[in-house]
């Protein structure tokens, strides 16, 4: 664990590869699994050396662009990437999102019920931090340059015919966000074989979608994790994440609810970019799906060929209702080929 370090409120994360005779400089060719997580900044890149079966934290760095992973792709065996970030996404708007995003939603909220007392119940982490992702074609039409409301109204044009499209619009949040989904959607591609989207020009490397909270959920046998707004609370994780991978050589100020990470796309950069501990924390447990995913250890909210989840009432809860296959929604690929569904650790 970490110790509190003196001075200052501003936290410092330096994490280099280490090897039994000292730290190196960092080496191409290594065989790393990645973990992303969207930031104010960018985006967070936390990468995993997985040589011989062990995971070593390689590096944590902030990222401007996420077109560099292409050549990230280049100088290293990227055996997976993990990213909070929605990639296949529904031709039709649908309360409560797709049908993975319902389900993701459930499985937090069976958590958040399991909690030991109703004092604790309301602290831990719900289903309302899954949020519901744009359609696709409100995505297109915040690439032509549609306003939020334009864009709002476009998600909800898209619902079957006849759908109640109450509830429908986009949060200026969601708006905000669709920036890094239309980054992401840019690039990649459908991998073309099983269920997965890949990096372009590296059909080799699969890209899932990841959801933090429920990652941190299965690291935790399915106890409901408190927020992470607090030290304690960032501590915890900490601890989760320490189970899965060496985290020695990260200098982490676990009281500070900001670190510094340097830049990876701008190497020149003389200052380092301030980041949330959140989503640093993110970053590395996404990283862990990736590298669950490639033990074989990784699990889908959604089975191969399952598509049928219970719609969300007006409240957020479930109404119990099943849609028949193809009814109401697309299959679990979007219209691009992308998948639709979202990862976690078993």
């Amino acid at each position: 664990m970490p110790k509190k370090k003196d001075g200052g409120g501003q936290g410092r994360c330096r994490a280099e590869l280490e090897y039994s005779g000292g730290k190196e400089e960092e080496k191409d060719g290594e065989e790393v699994v990645i973990g992303i997580d969207g930031a104010r900044t960018g985006w967070v890149v936390a990468m995993l050396n997985i040589k011989n079966g062990k995971s070593k934290v390689f590096h944590i760095r902030s990222l401007q662009r996420l077109e560099a992973l292409l050549v990230e792709g280049h100088r290293y065996r990227v055996r997976c990437i993990a990213i909070d970030m929605p990639i296949g996404l529904a031709s039709r708007a649908e309360r409560g999102g797709r049908p993975c995003d319902r389900a993701a939603r459930s499985t937090l909220q069976q958590a958040r019920r399991g909690a030991a007392s109703p004092s604790s119940s309301s602290k831990v982490v719900g289903p309302s931090s899954i949020f519901t992702p744009p359609s696709r074609p409100a995505l297109e039409a915040f690439k032509a340059g549609a306003t939020h409301k334009e864009v709002s109204l476009a998600n909800m044009a898209s619902a079957e015919e006849g759908a109640e499209r109450q509830g429908l619009g986009l949060s200026i949040q969601t708006y905000h966000i669709m920036a890094k989904i239309n980054e992401l959607d840019q690039v990649l591609i459908p991998r073309g074989e099983g269920s997965n989207a890949c990096l372009r020009e590296h059909s080799a490397t699969p890209v899932l979608e990841a959801h933090p909270e429920l990652a941190f959920l299965g690291l935790s046998k399915g106890k409901a994790m408190p927020t992470k707004k607090g030290q304690q609370e960032r501590a915890r994780r900490f601890e989760l994440l320490a189970g899965e991978m060496d985290l020695e050589v990260l200098e982490l100020d676990l009281a500070a609810s900001t670190w510094q990470l340097e830049e990876l796309d701008e190497p020149d950069l003389t200052s380092k970019i301030r980041t949330a501990a959140d989503d640093v924390l993110d970053a590395l447990v996404c990283a862990v799906v990736a590298l669950r995913w490639v033990q074989g250890k990784a699990r889908a909210v959604l089975k191969e060929g399952e598509d049928t989840v219970p719609a969300d009432r007006a409240d957020g809860s479930l109404t119990g209702k099943r849609h028949k296959k193809g009814e109401r929604h697309d299959a679990n690929t979007d219209k691009r080929g992308l998948p639709m569904n979202i990862w976690a650790c078993k």
